[in-house]
């Protein structure tokens, strides 16, 4: 077993982390169906990208909200999220703004600590004093037409390093006069796209005239403060050693973690710290005024402006470096954060390793190396291979999921491609397994492909019985449906270890096509004569049954799926694949694709695929 949590990635200048998208290891998935009135086990996808339908109401009408929060390493290497809990509990009122069902907090906790968990490579340094950024996401995913709640919702969370988002030097605010964040009763208090994209051009504006941060009076009077357009708004007064800080505590304002967390830590000084309205003439009677929140930890504010008054409140302590109050509360709050101050608030979530950690492993228990663009076509990223991945492939291992991902896309691009009317699916490892695990398939529709016009559906089957893994198992074996004859063929090269899963997932897709498919072991499967040779079978079976029998086959006749007089060499099959990434490497970076082919060339030849003869075993 590999050690946990790994070693920071080398590929990452972590002196200069900045803010910015960085790919990582995946994402985490979660999704609701109204019918069953619950949320499906989180999975980890290998992946960026999401599939959706466009007419989703997430994207349409705003239905989504989303959250922030970061993930330290500790002295001791482990790895803390910061006060995770109350993020859930934001959550849970954001969407009762827009009529989301809420993730409950176990759920939401499970799904970042995995999503930090199988990323755990990319948290930076504890020296460094960076962190991981967590962003969890909620939102409508089922198509709609009209304004009416959908059927489903998805939960995800997506992790980058990061630095800090405005640094640590003082910076100038500006009033934004021109534009009202929030309505008197309406969702400012939630944390939803919809408050946070129209500042954007004014926020713009003030950056080019000088000003880092932008600030919010209440659109109702315009003379209440609120909050900053990407933080909470603290005061700090001070009388000889009294200290006081003032938070806005508007019905208007997002409740900020950060700003909370700094309120407490200030009582724990014996400050004095209180929640009430901060009239717009208090600005000029703090000594220092602070922007707190996750992305930004503690931001110092140097001025703050009200260009139509020609007002200009300054902060003496704060013009070249941040107040002492600021330091303060700033060494304190990332001290707790980073795990060199006691956390005697039990702020401090761990994460614990989990289960699907390291199966892509090499078997002596290398650690996660990082993501390696080996494989490229066409200048279009798509599947990303690991140097696990190739090892898994050159140390006559057993396959890792993407090593099986990236020989289906290759069978998509470089078979697939020349046969545009033949509408075959290669769905991939992870797909099969959210399929074989579901409990409702048909909650599964807006995240698999559209099986309408799908004539053959390939799978690749594992033993994995654990639902709170996204990669496991021992042994693989392969399912090819075909659709349009209402017959499950499974290929399995260790005497049908694997049919318990293959039926299993047979019935799941029964569902989801409204077809009855009868199920047939197929007997005379090629036998593999290892323990680790089982996916190698399967990419080979694969290609040889994709090319043999369905695209290159004569399409008037019937065509026997049987393997009889097969022999697959497994050591070819892994040369075989080791020698078109090798062809590739240089091509250029591919991202990990979805669960279908989006290749159809039209000026390629064109060819429908035969229909199956029938074959003599055992049916369901």
């Amino acid at each position: 077993m590999s050690d946990f949590p790994p070693s920071p990635v080398d590929t990452i200048d972590w002196s200069n982390v900045g803010f910015k998208i960085r790919e990582v290891a995946g994402h985490v998935e979660s999704h609701y169906s109204v019918e069953t009135g619950k949320w499906t086990p989180p999975v980890f996808v290998e992946d960026p990208f999401l599939r959706i339908h466009g007419m989703a109401p997430g994207l349409n009408y705003g239905m989504q909200c989303y959250e922030g929060m970061k993930a330290f390493r500790a002295p001791n290497n482990t790895i803390n999220i910061f006060r995770p809990n109350k993020n859930a509990e934001r959550m849970q009122h954001s969407a009762s703004f827009i009529s989301i069902p809420e993730v409950p907090t176990d759920h939401f906790l499970a799904c970042c600590s995995m999503a930090v968990g199988m990323n755990a490579a990319y948290v930076p340094p504890h020296e460094t004093g960076a962190a991981m950024y967590i962003r969890p996401l909620l939102f409508g995913s089922s198509a709609q037409l009209g304004l009416n709640p959908p059927q489903e919702y998805t939960f995800v969370v997506y992790c980058i390093p990061t630095g800090v988002y405005h640094g640590s030097n003082p910076v100038d605010a500006v009033i934004l006069e021109d534009f009202d964040r929030a309505a008197p009763e309406g969702t400012g208090s939630a944390k939803v796209g919809g408050n946070y994209a129209p500042v954007l051009r004014h926020s713009e504006k003030a950056y080019k005239a000088g000003y880092g941060i932008t600030l919010h009076l209440d659109s109702k009077t315009r003379s209440v403060v609120d909050e900053f357009s990407t933080s909470a708004f603290i005061g700090v007064k001070k009388d000889g050693d009294k200290v006081k800080l003032v938070a806005s505590n508007s019905k208007n304002v997002i409740q900020s973690v950060t700003g909370d967390s700094v309120l407490r830590i200030a009582e724990s000084f014996g400050w004095e710290a209180e929640s009430r309205e901060i009239a717009y003439e208090e600005l000029k009677s703090f000594d220092e005024v602070l922007a707190a929140g996750t992305a930004a930890a503690l931001v110092p504010i140097k001025s703050i402006t009200l260009p139509s008054k020609d007002d200009k409140f300054t902060y003496a302590e704060a013009q070249q470096e941040p107040g002492p109050v600021c330091k303060k509360l700033l060494t304190t709050l990332k001290g707790i954060q980073q795990g060199k101050i006691e956390d005697k608030q039990s702020w401090l979530f761990k994460v614990e390793r989990p289960e699907q950690f390291g199966k892509q492993e090499q078997a002596n228990g290398a650690k996660i190396t990082p993501n390696i663009p080996t494989l490229s076509h066409n200048h279009e990223v798509r599947n990303l291979v690991t140097r696990a991945d190739l090892d898994s492939i050159k140390s006559n291992d057993w396959l890792t999921d993407n090593a099986i991902a990236f020989w289906q896309e290759y069978l998509e691009r470089e078979e697939l491609n020349a046969f545009p009317k033949a509408s075959i699916v290669l769905l991939r490892p992870s797909m099969s397994y959210m399929l074989m695990q579901s409990a409702e398939p048909l909650s599964l529709k807006e995240v698999l492909p559209n099986f309408t016009h799908t004539t053959h559906v390939f799978l690749p089957i594992n033993d994995n019985t654990d639902v709170t893994q996204a990669e496991g198992g021992s042994h693989w074996s392969l399912l090819l449906v075909s659709i349009i004859d209402g017959v499950s063929f499974h290929y399995d090269s260790m005497t049908q270890s694997n049919e318990r899963e293959a039926r299993s997932t047979t019935m799941k897709l029964e569902q989801l096509l409204g077809k009855r498919l009868r199920f047939i072991p197929m007997s005379d499967s090629p036998q593999q004569e290892n323990g680790s040779d089982c996916g190698v079978f399967v990419c080979v079976l694969m290609r040889h049954l994709l090319l043999k029998r369905l695209l290159r086959a004569d399409a008037s006749k019937k065509v026997s799926m049987s393997m009889r007089d097969a022999h697959i060499n497994a050591k070819d099959g892994r040369r075989t694949m080791l020698k078109v990434i090798e062809e590739r490497r240089d091509e250029g970076k591919r991202r990990r694709s979805g669960s279908h082919s989006p290749f159809r060339n039209p000026s390629a030849h064109s060819k429908s695929p035969p229909r199956i003869g029938d074959e003599q075993s055992q049916e369901r």
